[in-house]
């Protein structure tokens, strides 16, 4: 997948204030998390709050890699219990990428 065009997706977003929602169809080139990086490194977030029935791995590097940059100060997930323990690998690679990142490993 390509970054760049989630790059230039958020290119073409207006100015979101505090408070604000973005609701997006995506054109499927890019990891998702790319979109929420791309965001987070313009805006600079407090915090981002996730709540999702699955990740995969190339979404959890994403986050790791803007919590470890500083342009995400905090991450919160929301995942289910069934992705938990179906996807047991991933949770794994999210449990210690995350982690890693916020200790700045």
């Amino acid at each position: 997948m390509n970054p760049e065009n989630a790059a230039e997706l958020v290119g073409q977003i207006a100015t979101l204030r505090e408070g604000d929602r973005l609701h997006a169809i995506t054109p499927g080139n890019f990891i998702f998390c790319d979109l929420i990086t791309q965001l987070a490194e313009r805006m600079k977030p407090e915090a981002v709050s996730i709540a999702t029935l699955s990740l995969s791995t190339g979404n959890v590097d994403s986050l790791a890699a803007a919590l470890d940059g500083g342009h995400i100060g905090a991450l919160d997930f929301l995942i289910s219990d069934y992705f938990s323990n179906v996807n047991k690998a991933i949770r794994q690679h999210m449990a210690g990428s995350l982690a890693e990142a916020e200790l700045g490993y």
